[in-house]
């Protein structure tokens, strides 16, 4: 089965957006001069918070199903752009786990789902 890419129809919103690069570094404090630190990762998983902007029902509902079945509950990785960067990235959903949707109107378009991403910063 072909890796999953992110879906063309579901906007990055970058309003809101932030970035936590994971630890590389193991730190011991010393009983006399300064704290010893060693690397001990050779890459670290990056989490960045995000917003999927979807601009119909029918964008909202394919995206669902995208996460149901394509990434098996946002269990499976993906690949997309990285918004700094813009290289293609290898992603996954932290903990499959999508933020609470909300509609923007109340004819129930332009939908909002936020959510964590994380991808491996080498």
């Amino acid at each position: 089965m072909p890796t999953p890419t992110w879906p063309s129809y579901a906007q990055l919103m970058l309003g809101g957006f932030n970035e936590q690069i994971g630890e590389a570094v193991s730190r011991t404090e010393m009983e006399d001069g300064p704290p010893k630190q060693t690397r001990r990762k050779s890459r670290v998983l990056a989490t960045q918070s995000v917003v999927a902007l979807l601009l119909t029902k029918t964008a909202y509902t394919n995206f669902l199903t995208w996460h149901r079945v394509d990434l098996s509950y946002g269990s499976l990785w993906f690949n997309r752009t990285n918004p700094i960067t813009g290289a293609t990235v290898l992603s996954r959903i932290v903990g499959g786990k999508l933020g609470q949707a909300t509609p923007s109107n109340p004819d129930l378009e332009h939908w909002s789902v936020p959510m964590q991403i994380e991808y491996w910063d080498s």
